[in-house]
């Protein structure tokens, strides 16, 4: 199961962001959207994606299958998550 917690950071003017962590190597977006509960339902994270409210590193994304790899970020109106590696798959 996926985790929450607090990137660190060493710029002083970057705030901190929420990270997200992952299970294999990749995520696709639209997945990612319901885990982090930006969204309820699959059809919301369509609608945001398709109506291009959604960027991973900057970029806007338009495709609802891409797949997002720890070191990504992705932004939406009110927030943005940092993509990480699950620990627990690192240790071991």
């Amino acid at each position: 199961m996926p985790t929450q917690g607090w990137a660190s950071c060493h710029h002083p003017f970057v705030q901190k962001r929420p990270t997200f962590a992952i299970r294999g190597d990749h995520i696709e977006l639209q997945q990612l959207l319901k885990a982090f509960g930006v969204v309820d339902q699959g059809a919301q994270a369509k609608e945001l994606i398709q109506n291009r409210r959604i960027l991973v590193n900057g970029r806007v994304e338009t495709r609802r299958s891409k797949k997002l790899s720890p070191g990504d970020v992705i932004q939406w109106a009110g927030g943005s998550v940092l993509l990480m590696e699950d620990p627990d798959l690192a240790a071991g």
